[in-house]
């Protein structure tokens, strides 16, 4: 409507400009404003639709921002998450290890309690075994002791009995003595002498197979005597290496023992610093996460805050665009009635150029009568013309200038 308003006006003025001799504004001039003025109208238009704009742009890089950051954040607790996973499985490796360490350590402890058991035992049959020669040895000793004693009272009875025998030799020897002096009892001496020494043979005979016998059975328990000290000496040595071998292999199950037990501890420890390590790190994940969790839903909260204020700020800018809307109807409303106008003033503009053209051929016409009196009413009416063209052409721009800021 614009263009045709333009080209209808552009040939009304290049009418009235043939009509008048090129008195008329020129077309290309005013085609040229015109497209000047709609282009800085779209100019207008165009700023200002970027700077309504501007707070969803701001409203869309934030949450860009908050989606790269949330992305990132998804990330990092999948990395948490490979890693956590990847801990537990250490853990439950390691957790193998210690137990199949303690099913090891256990078995070891019972073949050593075992091993401890048997050795016990032995002992305690090595100790039973010293204990009964022992008992054996002193009760040898204390009838070696009773035969001593025996043989002891034995000699003193024969040396009672030598001496008795000596005494009876002596009587005999004085009574034989008596007796050689009484020549009568010379046959009663023989006989007491011959029976004496029957006695006296018989006492020594039966002392001499007293002493052999004692001597036989003094050696044979003599012999017994060295062997059951012998076979004491034998299970000494023998209960001493037994004791030694037991304390050497109590040494080594208790070095193994606490080797083991320093290796159990050192591992727990070890395993201990490992657990603790893996705690503190799955706590600070743990805590990590959570911040991340935290994080994110308070970004979740922030976004979702911007996202409301968004939709509220999209409302307030779409009731603003239907007012916009409203206010551009009502200019375009102004606007076609300022057309309007535009073209009554053009209509009357064409009549006060129809006018000056009837003037002017009135004054062509009438030189002859009164040339100097028309003339300067011609000029009289000119003025007047001129003072209304460039009162209607003031209108125009006035006109003009409300219908661009109308556009506007």
């Amino acid at each position: 409507k614009e263009e045709r308003q333009r080209e209808g006006e552009s040939s009304l003025a290049g009418g009235l400009g043939e009509e008048r001799g090129g008195f008329s504004v020129p077309e290309v001039e005013y085609g040229h404003r015109g497209e000047l003025r709609a282009a800085d109208v779209r100019m207008r238009n165009s700023e200002a639709l970027w700077s309504q704009s501007a707070p969803y742009r701001t409203i869309i890089g934030a949450l860009e921002e908050r989606l790269k950051v949330l992305d990132d954040m998804a990330k990092q607790c999948k990395l948490l998450t490979k890693k956590e996973h990847s801990h537990q499985v250490e853990k439950a490796g390691l957790r193998e290890m210690l137990q199949s360490a303690k099913d090891s350590f256990a078995k070891r402890v019972e073949e050593l309690s075992h091993l401890n058991e048997r050795l016990v035992a032995e002992n305690k049959t090595l100790h039973t075994q010293l204990t009964e020669k022992t008992r054996l040895l002193k009760a040898q000793e204390a009838e070696t002791d009773e035969l001593r004693r025996g043989l002891g009272s034995r000699e003193a009875e024969s040396q009672a009995v030598v001496a008795h025998l000596q005494g009876q030799i002596k009587d005999a020897t004085a009574t034989i003595n008596s007796m050689a002096l009484d020549k009568e009892g010379q046959e009663v001496h023989a006989s007491q002498r011959a029976e004496l020494h029957r006695h006296y043979t018989a006492a020594i005979e039966q002392f001499r197979s007293q002493v052999e016998e004692l001597n036989r059975h003094r050696a044979i328990l003599e012999e017994e005597n060295q062997q059951t000290k012998q076979q004491l000496q034998d299970c000494e040595s023998r209960y001493e290496d037994l004791q030694a071998e037991m304390d050497r292999r109590v040494e080594s199950v208790r070095g193994e023992r606490w080797s083991l037990l320093e290796a159990e501890r050192t591992a727990r420890l070890a395993d201990g610093c490992e657990i603790e390590y893996l705690k503190q790190q799955l706590q600070r994940e743990a805590k990590g996460t959570q911040d991340t969790k935290q994080a994110m839903a308070s970004q979740h909260e922030e976004l979702q805050s911007a996202l409301n204020t968004a939709l509220q700020k999209r409302k307030a800018l779409e009731q603003a665009h239907e007012e916009l809307q409203t206010q551009s109807t009502a200019a375009l409303k102004e606007r076609d009635q300022l057309k309007t106008q535009v073209q009554q003033g053009t209509v009357e503009k064409h009549q006060l150029a129809a006018q000056i053209l009837s003037l002017e051929q009135k004054l062509k016409i009438d030189e002859a009568d009164g040339l100097a009196e028309r003339l300067a009413q011609a000029q009289h009416e000119a003025h007047t013309a001129q003072q209304a063209r460039a009162h209607m052409q003031d209108q125009l721009r006035v006109m003009e200038e409300h219908a661009s800021r109308a556009a506007e």
